[in-house]
């Protein structure tokens, strides 16, 4: 809504609808962990922290100090660095999340996750109406299904 208003204020298109995903949001909605913003989540999972800011490295670097500019950079790359590893951890646990990789990119036997082409096959996924191969990836960790329906035949094994 931010970004809309000040597109708006400046006379630009809208973006649309930009999907968003969001590590905070992945935590709560999927795991019971006692905080969920990054720099716990980083420290819990043991990848790392974010860098330390003052309220006065952010006046600086409005005002243009070279030295808070530098401090501010690292601190962004750091930030970009430990939110990607914490996405990545939490990937395998999350559910509903968009596709990352287009089928078209990766043909029908690729990872929805990743785009790894590296899956084993680990059971079956059962829907009311039918029975899909179920694959995990071993680059990710994820698990997907298949596409295509598996026999009728194996719908009707119990288990």
């Amino acid at each position: 809504p931010v970004l809309n208003a000040r597109l708006l204020q400046l006379g630009l298109d809208p973006l649309g609808n930009p999907r968003q995903i969001d590590t905070l949001k992945l935590a709560k909605r999927n795991l019971k962990i006692a905080y969920n913003k990054l720099d716990y989540l980083g420290e819990y999972l043991g990848i790392g922290r974010k860098l330390d800011t003052d309220f006065q490295l952010w006046l600086d670097c409005m005002a243009g100090v070279p030295a808070a500019l530098k401090k501010m950079a690292r601190y962004n790359r750091q930030d970009v660095v430990l939110l990607e590893s914490v996405f990545d951890a939490l990937l395998p646990y999350v559910k509903n999340l968009p596709r990352l990789v287009e089928a078209t990119e990766i043909g029908q036997s690729g990872c929805p996750s990743c785009g790894s082409k590296n899956l084993t096959r680990a059971g079956y996924h059962r829907t009311n109406a039918s029975t899909f191969f179920r694959w995990q990836c071993a680059d990710c960790r994820r698990y997907c299904r298949g596409r295509k329906s598996a026999s009728t035949k194996l719908a009707l094994v119990p288990l």
